[in-house]
């Protein structure tokens, strides 16, 4: 029933009482169930223990509460204040009394069983579609798919996969979301895109012609970004499953950076190690006094590198961006490195992977609905964590191929040393060209007088 019907029929019962009505209480869309917040439910509560409220009427008692531990709170506020209360539907609620406090509670307790049956039945329908592979819910349509939700909308359906190439070579949500925005390209409703809302969907199952569900507890309020793949849809897929999976491995991981941050202007970034450390620790990028760009091996405070090997970064990456582009050119090399690629080991990585994800939302489920003391859970998560972290490093480590695929990758030297000089081109995605011939660069001490880029210094080590 609507609450503006509710409410005409609590304000007739006010008036049969001769009771006059001091103000309306209503928490519209929120359910007594639900266990959100109930502004106007609190601030009822305030009002009477302030002693600015006689009496209440409620069109039924459920639609103050559903919950035993709620009622019984509001039973001990209005005993103290001796707030009477009416409903309409189930008369007045002597909660003064033994017999008032019972009926009232075997309403509460028959209002959650209603409840939990209805949201059984949900859950299970949801269940069923899913499994089907069918359609389901409403609101608004999904990216990349007409209001049937089925029907690819190719001019979305390219942004979707250009986006999902990007991540997966390297670009953060921060950076990719910043140029959708600059670009005038904007989500279904019309808005920017979030770092959030871009993730969101870039997770999900659908752009991959997959359904997933997403069972819950009742007790486990906090709902992850993603759920189980179930079946193959019902709807045509815009990325591969493959690329699906990687991005949900890539994009859930809890260390993985959103935005830019410094090294967003230093392309050689997780490439050059310190020779003078014996390749121990890699060389980050810090600028100088006068801002002119460098990569050192950081020895300030709280870093453990040893300070005495700097190089400077443009002509150390012009140097690098030259002789990894002629290798474009170099069929042998191409072949050889092609021929690396290993898909079986990053499939056996990724069925890894999600075995150990999916183990621990079966923990969390287990903690959730009491199964198990949050001592428990977290001797069994750590295993799993210390796993998940060992495949993701390793996946990463094969995810650099992804450059020999990527469409929009230059295809000869010319293209390569032209490409690397853009401004225009992100850093992350020089970075992920650059990390798909070099394995790692080791820098050694420079030697004193020589005021140029001395190749001497540097141990290239190809993936070939």
């Amino acid at each position: 029933m609507g609450v503006q019907r509710q409410e005409e029929d609590c304000r007739q019962l006010a008036d049969r009482l001769g009771w006059q009505v001091a103000g309306i209480y209503t928490d519209n869309d929120i359910s007594a169930y639900s266990g959100k917040p109930r502004p106007a439910y609190r601030q009822m509560l305030a009002d009477i223990e302030a002693d600015q409220v006689d009496a209440i009427i409620a069109w039924h008692n459920d639609r103050l509460h559903r919950t035993p531990s709620e009622l019984e709170d509001f039973i001990k506020l209005v005993e103290d204040r001796e707030t009477r209360v009416q409903t309409v539907q189930a008369g007045e609620l002597d909660l003064s009394t033994a017999a008032g406090r019972m009926i009232a509670r075997m309403h509460g307790s028959y209002a959650r069983y209603e409840s939990d049956q209805k949201s059984e039945r949900v859950a299970r329908k949801h269940q069923e579609l899913a499994k089907a592979g069918k359609v389901s819910g409403g609101g608004t349509r999904p990216y990349g798919y007409a209001e049937d939700r089925i029907t690819i909308v190719e001019e979305e359906a390219a942004i979707i996969r250009n986006v999902a190439q990007r991540l997966l070579l390297g670009e953060t949500l921060g950076g990719v979301a910043k140029d959708l925005n600059r670009r005038g390209i904007t989500t279904v409703t019309g808005r920017q895109w979030s770092v959030q809302t871009l993730k969101r969907m870039m997770v999900s199952a659908r752009i991959a012609g997959q359904r997933e569900h997403q069972p819950r507890p009742r007790h486990v309020t906090k709902r992850s970004l993603i759920g189980e793949v179930v079946a193959d849809a019902v709807w045509p897929g815009i990325i591969t499953p493959e690329e699906s999976a990687r991005l949900r491995t890539l994009l859930m991981d809890p260390s993985r950076r959103l935005s830019p941050g410094r090294n967003g202007r230093y392309p050689l970034t997780g490439l050059l190690y310190c020779g003078h450390c014996e390749g121990h620790y890699r060389l980050v990028g810090k600028p100088n006094g006068a801002g002119q760009r460098r990569y050192v091996c950081d020895n300030t405070p709280g870093r453990p590198g040893c300070g005495k090997v700097i190089i400077l970064a443009a002509t150390l990456e012009e140097y690098l961006y030259a002789t990894a582009a002629s290798l474009l050119d170099d069929p042998e090399f191409m072949r050889q490195l092609k021929a690396g690629q290993s898909n079986a080991v990053s499939s056996a990585l990724l069925e890894e992977i999600a075995r150990d994800e999916a183990e621990l939302d079966e923990l969390a489920r287990d903690l959730g609905e009491r199964r198990m003391t949050r001592r428990e859970w977290l001797a069994a998560r750590e295993p799993v964590d210390r796993r998940l972290q060992v495949n993701r490093a390793r996946l990463a480590r094969e995810d650099h191929r992804a450059v020999l695929v990527w469409e929009d990758a230059p295809k000869t030297g010319e293209e390569a040393r032209a490409w690397l000089g853009r401004e225009d081109v992100p850093v992350a995605l020089k970075r992920s060209l650059l990390s798909g011939f070099i394995d790692r660069v080791v820098v050694h001490r420079a030697v004193k007088g020589r005021n140029f880029l001395d190749e001497g210094r540097l141990q290239v080590v190809w993936r070939v």
